[in-house]
């Protein structure tokens, strides 16, 4: 459990800093964070079709299914059931000396939503633990699943018009040539794309949910040319901390391929190694 323990850490640490983690959790998990009581609908969202598998055992007689005839339509014959992982374990103490019968197929299927819907309450308990060295998780009750999810990781998509109210422009404005053939290329990219360059200029892959969340500024602004290899260019201060050096494109689609081949395994020039918010120079 000390796995999950420090799950729960990171999560209290994100919440705490407002640093999203790129985690996808299913959504029975964040409910059972706050606490809120799991229901059928929660795992049918997870495994329809064993929900659905379910409810044709509980209604089989709607298909002419008889006491006699039910063991050969279901392959089950004791109290045992699929896991979350696809084994076939005991749904309850001593389930598989349990005959499943026509008469108790009720309480089976009971039994077996109770299983699946408590399955990973230690794991989740563990979580919490960890999240409460870092933030009052009594506090969780008062939140919905989706709001603790997005307060642990942000948003799942890089939205450009998210980015253009934190942007801050240097010896340009936002009518500049250059900034609209930014602008453009971003909101041309796949989100796939918008994530693996918010990687690079950054390091992070998420926004905060709030805007107001961000307080490290994107910042745009122009270079009157690109430094070489050389020396001087390597030892010559810059005034950001991050920046991606190109010539003025002659059109769009070069652009594109300019921020197409700055990336995490194609690190563009002068790029230095910090924790600042992305600056990106044009």
């Amino acid at each position: 459990m000390i796995q999950f323990k420090f799950l729960g850490i990171l999560m209290g640490v994100a919440v705490r800093t407002k640093k999203p983690l790129d985690l996808h959790l299913a959504p029975l998990v964040w409910k059972q964070l706050c606490c809120i009581p799991l229901q059928l609908e929660d795992l049918e969202e997870v495994d329809l079709l064993y929900v659905q598998t379910l409810k044709s055992i509980l209604h089989i007689e709607d298909s002419g299914i008889t006491e006699d005839s039910f063991h050969e339509m279901i392959p089950l014959d004791s109290f045992v059931g699929q896991s979350a992982d696809g084994k076939m374990v005991p749904i309850i103490p001593g389930g598989g000396s349990i005959p499943l019968s026509f008469s108790n197929r009720k309480e089976y299927v009971e039994r077996a939503v109770e299983y699946r819907l408590h399955e990973i309450d230690r794991q989740v308990a563990a979580v919490r633990e960890g999240m409460s060295w870092i933030v009052p998780v009594p506090l969780l009750s008062l939140l919905t699943a989706r709001q603790l999810e997005q307060m642990v990781c942000g948003m799942p998509e890089i939205c450009c018009e998210v980015l253009k109210k934190v942007v801050r422009y240097r010896e340009v404005d936002e009518q500049h040539a250059l900034v609209q053939w930014f602008w453009q290329t971003l909101e041309e990219f796949s989100n796939d794309e918008r994530v693996l360059f918010m990687r690079f200029v950054s390091g992070r892959s998420r926004l905060p949910a709030n805007t107001a969340d961000i307080s490290q500024r994107f910042q745009i602004m122009k270079v009157d040319r690109v430094s070489g290899p050389t020396q001087t260019g390597r030892d010559r201060p810059k005034p950001v901390n991050t920046g991606l050096d190109r010539p003025k494109p002659a059109r769009t689609d070069p652009n594109r391929q300019g921020l197409n081949q700055t990336g995490p395994d194609r690190p563009g020039p002068n790029q230095t190694n910090t924790d600042n918010f992305p600056c990106s120079s044009l």
